[in-house]
Order: structure tokens, then C-alpha cells, then sequence
């Protein structure tokens, strides 16, 4: 009886083990709570812990309950930027109604010069992918003479959609700034499950300041791209 009873705790502990392992991701896959579709709809509340999402990525964006500001995961911090431009670190928890993250390990490495804007630089960053159907993780470390970001007030039930919210986003211009975008792109074969093309969030390199990327004009710096090959949804 003692011998079973030992045996059973052993086998316990391996099914722990193996479901800890399960519920980890590994580089090349990327993990996403709730589809951009239903988020965009009103879905704010939380409904998987940053504990989870830290077992998940060291790498991301997205948002918390509520939609209470912009998140980005870097070097496995997770950071908030709110609408009145205040950065804080992320607690463990915390739950998010939409995120993307990943544990970030580039295929690709990318030389940047100057940019004026945005669009310029995501038409350069198009022209140095492998193939644009694919989902990326793109990480930009640079020097930035302008950047224009945003976040957006905390909402309360019941909740309006995203396009509701954003007509009260409160900007912020940041000049002469180095820190690091944080985004993914999609293709729009997968418009719904996420946003289609580049969706980036900064972070600035002593943690003071950031938001949801608008434009920029970047100096120089160094892009890294990540090929996914895999998605997991959790969708509640």
C-alpha cells in the first residue's frame, strides 16, 4: 500500500511536469489571447493572467483589463504605458483580453538607416522579408529623432468598441529618444485573427516612456524578424 501510495506521487509529479511543459511555447510559435475581431468588438476583460503570458513569450503587445493602456514585452519585461504617459511594470496578476507574444529569435537581422516615417520603414522592412503571406515577429532597436505614440483611457462596462476608444486616445511626441519597437506583422489573409501588416508598440531604452507606434523617424538602428511557424489561440 505505502509503495503505491509513493508510485502515485511519482506520477503525479511527472504529469505536473509534463503539463508545465505543455503550457510552454517555444521560438517560432506565438501565442495570442482572443482574435483582433472580438477584441476590436468590446472585449476587454481579462481572461488569461501575465504569469501565463510570461511562460508563453518574452516578447509582445497588447493591453490590460479594461483596456487600460498600451503593453509591451521586452527582454521578458512586461511594461504599461497609460494615457497619461506613465510606464510601470506589469504584475503577475494582472490579466489581458488581448495579446501576442513569443520568445523572440530572429531569422532574420536587418541594417536600418534613416527614415522619415513609418511608412517608409515598413516598406524597406517588406522588402527584406522572405515572403509577406508569412507571420512575423519584428523587433526594431534604434535611435528615433520622432516618434509619435499613443494610449488610451481605461474603460468601464459596458464597454465600446475599439473604434469608440480610439477617438479618445491621448498622443504623445517624443523627440531624440533611443528604445525599441515591439510588433508583429500580419498578412492580410489573417485580417480578424489579428491586425493585418505592422503593429508595433515602443518602449524607450530607460523605461520611461512608450505607447501604440503612429509614426516615426528613425536615425538608424538594427531590426531583428522572426518567421512564425505556429499560432495558439486562447479564446476565454
Amino acid at each position: 500500500m505505502k509503495r503505491r501510495f509513493v508510485l502515485s506521487i511519482v506520477l503525479i509529479l511527472i504529469l505536473s511536469t509534463l503539463q508545465l511543459a505543455a503550457a510552454q511555447s517555444s521560438p517560432g510559435q506565438v501565442f495570442q489571447v482572443s482574435t483582433f475581431g472580438t477584441f476590436a468588438k468590446g472585449a476587454y476583460e481579462g481572461i488569461t493572467t501575465f504569469a501565463e503570458l510570461r511562460r508563453r513569450g518574452d516578447f509582445g503587445i497588447g493591453t490590460i483589463s479594461g483596456l487600460d493602456g498600451e503593453m509591451i514585452a521586452r527582454d521578458g519585461e512586461f511594461f504599461l504605458v497609460r494615457d497619461d504617459g506613465k510606464v510601470s511594470k506589469i504584475e503577475d496578476s494582472e490579466k489581458a483580453p488581448f495579446a501576442t507574444v513569443t520568445f523572440f529569435s530572429p531569422n532574420n537581422r536587418i541594417s536600418l538607416a534613416e527614415f522619415k516615417n513609418i511608412a517608409m520603414l515598413q516598406e524597406f522592412l517588406d522588402s527584406k522579408l522572405p515572403g509577406l503571406e508569412n507571420v512575423y515577429a519584428v523587433r526594431i532597436d534604434g535611435d528615433f529623432s520622432y516618434l509619435k505614440v499613443r494610449s488610451v483611457p481605461g474603460q468601464q462596462k459596458p464597454y465600446p468598441p475599439l473604434e469608440e476608444v480610439i477617438k479618445k486616445q491621448v498622443v504623445f511626441e517624443l523627440k531624440g529618444i533611443q528604445g525599441t519597437m515591439v510588433g508583429f506583422r500580419f498578412p492580410s489573409s489573417l485580417a480578424g485573427v489579428n491586425v493585418p501588416a505592422y503593429h508595433f508598440h515602443f518602449i524607450s531604452k530607460d523605461e520611461t516612456s512608450g505607447g501604440h507606434v503612429l509614426d516615426c523617424t528613425l536615425k538608424g538602428g538594427q531590426a531583428g524578424a522572426a518567421v512564425i511557424s505556429d499560432l495558439v489561440l486562447r479564446l476565454r
